[in-house]
């Protein structure tokens, strides 16, 4: 992974970063020569392939895993550790699923944790069921297992407002 460009007002500097993991098996080189810059109003998207250090660089600009070599810094100070000025989110659609449940059970289930009068459930499903295939959770797509979780989950939160999907 070799980004590179460099301002003089960076919000985040990453500068000839290596990344070496030591285990029984050898040594590991998850990230080397790494260089990146983002300054004020940017976005930054990390894409690659499984295993090419992107999980990785993202640990280091948290503050969860040290370098091995090179510099990471935030605004002028550099990342030792984790930091309030900092913030990783996770997203794991698939822990949100019950994979032994069907989509529809799972939304299901969503709405019997919420305490939603089993009388409302009904278009509350098939609002979201018209969303995504019917499928067994295992079975579909990280993209789709997203929609499921949120229809298991926010479909509860959001029935009986105005201008929801539950209101038709």
């Amino acid at each position: 992974m070799r980004l590179a460009r460099f301002s003089e007002a960076a919000l985040l500097r990453v500068s000839n970063v290596r990344k070496v993991f030591e285990s029984a098996r050898g040594t590991y080189i998850a990230l080397d020569g790494v260089s990146l810059t983002v300054s004020d109003g940017e976005f930054l998207c990390l894409l690659g392939p499984s295993g090419c250090g992107k999980s990785t660089l993202l640990n280091i600009l948290a503050g969860f895993e040290p370098v091995t070599a090179g510099t990471v810094m935030s605004a002028d100070t550099p990342i030792t550790g984790a930091g309030r000025e900092r913030v990783m989110f996770f997203q794991d659609a698939g822990s949100a699923l019950l994979p032994w449940l069907t989509v529809e059970e799972n939304v299901r289930f969503g709405l019997r944790v919420r305490k939603i009068p089993k009388a409302g459930w009904q278009p509350i499903i098939d609002t979201y069921l018209r969303m995504t295939p019917r499928h067994a959770s295992h079975e579909i797509s990280i993209g789709v297992v997203g929609r499921h979780a949120a229809a298991s989950t926010d479909c509860a939160c959001t029935c009986g407002r105005a201008g929801s999907p539950a209101d038709g």
